[in-house]
């Protein structure tokens, strides 16, 4: 006599609902299963995962585990509640990381859908709100450009590259900017005679740090800020110093970066130039 256990009757189900390959030509043999529920024949994409199985999923389809899993809430109302709570006290971190970063991209894709539909009130609130925050939005991009300045002038140069047309409309504009402030703030033109006796003045270095080599021309007080291109605004300065200057507030930068003394001897050298 034969005994049957479970092992047996558990390996003729699974027998008897085993994957196969091409049993539907309209699914161009893609692995199919038969749900024991409602006894369709389904490809396993139809059917919920299951470990427990030979092939990863669940005798029952989809559907079917759905429909079982709606009734068995409806008749265990106060149970199906509790085991969502404790779900969600235990995974609650991961659920609202999650949840925020989905909130975050949709808002962003919603964002740029508009921006897209709407280019002329888009940029005319864009150019309203600098206007309402120009100190601050200034003050952040700084902040940004300093955090890092290597990278941010990496990305500078491939943008640059990648879009050569824009760049150099862009750089035209500033300089025609640049040139108007100039001429605003006062212009002379300053010959090579009258310039090589203000770097022999300086012995050939940095006006602020002192180091000799290669300088360039650099406006003790920048254009930005209402300094003029003229001899008693001129001053030699190596590149990285020139560069870390940029258009900040020159003597609180000095006194910050080199001392009260530099500042000083800075202030004698300018009105020598005159």
């Amino acid at each position: 006599m034969v005994s049957i256990t479970s092992y047996t009757i558990r390996f003729m189900h699974d027998r008897n609902n085993r994957t196969s390959k091409g049993n539907d030509p309209e699914r161009g043999g893609e692995e199919t299963k038969n749900c024991t529920g409602c006894s369709r024949v389904l490809p396993l994409s139809g059917f919920p995962a299951d470990r427990s199985k030979g092939d990863g999923r669940s005798t029952r389809c989809k559907d079917c585990k759905g429909r079982a899993s709606r009734e068995w809430r409806k008749h265990n109302s106060g149970q199906a509640k509790e085991s969502a709570r404790k779900s969600y006290v235990k995974h609650r971190e991961k659920r609202l990381a999650g949840a925020a970063k989905q909130y975050e991209i949709d808002g962003r894709e919603k964002k740029a859908e508009w921006r897209a539909k709407n280019p002329e009130r888009s940029r005319e609130l864009i150019r309203t709100s600098y206007k309402k925050n120009a100190d601050k939005r200034r003050q952040e991009a700084k902040d940004k450009y300093y955090a890092n300045p290597e990278a941010r002038k990496d990305q500078a140069r491939r943008w640059a590259k990648a879009n050569p047309e824009k760049r150099s409309l862009i750089m035209s504009q500033q300089n025609a900017k640049r040139r108007a402030r100039i001429q605003e703030n006062g212009f002379e033109k300053i010959s090579i005679e009258q310039w090589m006796k203000i770097i022999e003045r300086s012995g050939h270095a940095c006006i602020y740090c002192q180091q000799r080599g290669s300088v360039a021309v650099d406006h003790f007080i920048p254009i930005s800020r209402g300094g003029g291109h003229l001899v008693k605004n001129v001053v030699p300065a190596c590149k990285a110093c020139n560069s870390a200057k940029w258009n900040r507030e020159p003597n609180v930068w000095v006194t910050e970066r080199f001392g009260k003394e530099r500042l000083a001897y800075i202030k004698r050298f300018l009105r020598a130039n005159r």
